[in-house]
This record gives structure tokens, C-alpha cells and sequence, in this order.
């Protein structure tokens, strides 16, 4: 039996006892998942969004609260049986199955598409078709949110085949026995994946190529004529006088002082040729990093999720 194959019988018998198994059927597990949930809903708050391996929906229904509409797909009709069991609004969610490797079937075309816990089961020989099915059914400047584990100290070791899949060998109650592919990504991989202000740049609208164009003229001032740049990549204003922060805020908000010490540090800072910034406050799961800001401007946000109120 081909691994992939093995890998969906798996998650079929599994499906009765999958949420039991993860600790899903314990409220409290929102608790730790929380930060988790409403990062990934504020960046699919209001968009039409393509789910890829749903499972048993836990997802489905943390996120369809954010989200405009929801298309929930996954290969195994026992899962997706699952997953019609949880109160799932039937106005803005939909359950489909289909297979990850051959979405052309797929009507329509999304805002943006999610899959938790999925791409580490994906084979390296797939990966290509997998992402280029999936970009055929979103739109362009689409946004993608793959949201997957870390390798832990319980994690289960296994085998590496010959194209390099990590194979760990899971037992279900039954008492059979199945391979199924996880990749482990580490931490350090996870940082390398970040895109710096010094990573190549791919705009995919004409809004996001002129923000490149302003930098890369700024580079060129800098280089040739001497001229003394700093760009700028500015988050949300955020101006509630009370100090709350909402939810789009707490990943992509800078306050007016924050913003103000920012630029004016941009003003002030001397023997910067060129440099790229982020202005951000300071918040747990700031979407920006604020390391080139600190090291380049000396920049310190004073509020923030990290912040207690004042």
C-alpha cells in the first residue's frame, strides 16, 4: 500500500476517536490555542477562505466566526461526517471532499486558504503539485496560512525514506498499525522561513509593487548619490484615547506615541545609509519583527500586548 494511501486509511479509522485524541473534546483546550485562533481569524477576518484537510472541523468552527465563508474539504467522507456534527453555521460554512492533490474540480476561486496540522503530512515528491493545484483556486495577492507543530519531546521518532520524508509508524486501538509522513520543522528553520526586510521581494498586486518600487529607489539614492534613506514599512495607527487594543490591532498596530518616537528616531539617527524598518508596537504576536528597528534606530515601543494598560 502506497504511503499516502496508508496515510488516509489512518486518519479514516481515526476519525470516531480523532478529537478525543487531540484533547479537542476539553473546552479548556481553548485556552492554550486562544493566541493561536484569533491570530489566524484576524487574518482571514471577512474573506472567503479554502480549507484544506479540515478533519473533523475543530478548526472549521474556531475560525468560521472570522471568516466570510468557509469551504471545508477533506479526503475521507468519515471525517467530514465528524465534522457535520459540530455546530457549524450553514450560511457561511460548507463541507466538501476532495482530494489535496487534485483540487480542479474546485468552483471558484478564494481569498485565502488555511490548512492546520496538513503540510507537514505532505510528501516532498507532491509538495510542487500540491501548491500549484492550490494556487490555481485563489485569487491573485491571496492570503495562505499553513499552521503546523514543532517538533516536541513527545514527539514520535521514525525513519527518513529515500526522498527524505520523515515516516513515523502510529497505532490506533484497533491495534493496527500505519506509516504516516511528518516533517518536524525546527525552530531555527521556522526563523529562516521569516522574510526580512533584507529577503527578496515578490509583489503579487500592483499596490504591493509600489511599495518595492519606493524602496528600491531609495536604495538607489543611497547608493549613488550619498542621500541618507530609511523606509518605513508602518503598521495600523491605532488611536483609541482608552488604550484598547482590538483584535487586527494586536498584530498589526502601532500607537501614536509609538509611532511618533519612530519616526522621529528615522529623523535623528545618524550614519544609516540605507535600512528598511517595521513600526510596530510591541505585541505578542506582532506580526513584524522589531530586531532591525531596535539595532539600526534604537527604537523601543512603550505600548502594546505586551504592555499592561495604562
Amino acid at each position: 500500500m502506497k504511503i499516502i494511501d496508508e496515510m488516509q486509511l489512518y486518519y479514516d479509522q481515526r476519525a470516531t476517536i480523532y478529537d478525543q485524541s487531540r484533547g479537542y473534546d476539553d473546552p479548556s483546550i481553548l485556552v492554550p490555542l486562544q493566541p493561536v485562533i484569533d491570530h489566524i481569524g484576524c487574518e482571514l477576518k471577512n474573506l472567503n477562505v479554502f480549507e484544506v484537510a479540515c478533519g473533523t472541523g475543530f478548526w472549521t468552527q474556531q475560525i468560521c466566526h472570522f471568516a466570510n465563508k468557509i469551504l471545508a474539504t477533506d479526503f475521507n467522507q468519515s471525517t467530514l461526517k465528524q465534522a457535520g456534527m459540530k455546530n457549524l453555521p450553514s450560511d457561511s460554512v460548507s463541507l466538501q471532499q476532495a482530494d489535496a492533490y487534485d483540487l480542479s474540480h474546485i468552483e471558484g476561486e478564494f481569498d485565502a486558504a488555511m490548512a492546520i496540522d496538513w503540510f507537514s503530512h505532505v510528501p516532498k515528491s507532491r509538495m510542487d503539485q500540491f501548491l500549484e493545484g492550490l494556487h490555481h483556486i485563489l485569487k491573485e495577492g491571496a492570503t495562505i496560512i499553513f499552521c503546523d507543530q514543532l517538533a516536541g519531546e513527545n514527539s514520535i521518532a521514525g525513519i527518513y525514506d529515500g526522498e527524505g520524508n520523515h515516516i513515523q509508524e502510529r497505532n490506533l486501538p484497533n491495534g493496527s498499525k500505519h506509516r504516516v509522513i511528518k516533517h518536524f520543522m525546527t525552530e531555527e528553520e521556522a526563523e529562516e522561513a521569516d522574510v526580512g526586510w533584507d529577503r527578496p521581494v515578490y509583489p503579487t498586486t500592483v499596490y504591493g509593487a509600489t511599495k518595492c518600487w519606493g524602496e528600491a529607489l531609495g536604495r538607489v539614492y543611497a547608493r549613488q548619490y550619498g542621500l541618507s534613506c530609511i523606509c518605513v514599512r508602518l503598521c495600523n495607527p491605532h488611536f483609541d484615547p482608552a488604550g484598547d487594543w482590538g483584535a487586527d490591532d494586536l498584530i498589526s498596530g502601532i500607537s501614536p506615541r509609538d509611532a511618533a518616537q519612530l519616526l522621529a528616531r528615522c529623523v535623528e539617527v545618524e550614519e544609516v545609509d540605507f535600512a528598511i524598518v517595521n513600526g510596530i508596537s510591541n505585541h505578542r504576536r506582532g506580526r513584524l519583527d522589531l530586531e532591525v528597528s531596535r539595532q539600526v534606530l534604537g527604537y523601543e515601543p512603550e505600548d502594546g500586548s505586551f504592555f499592561s494598560r495604562r
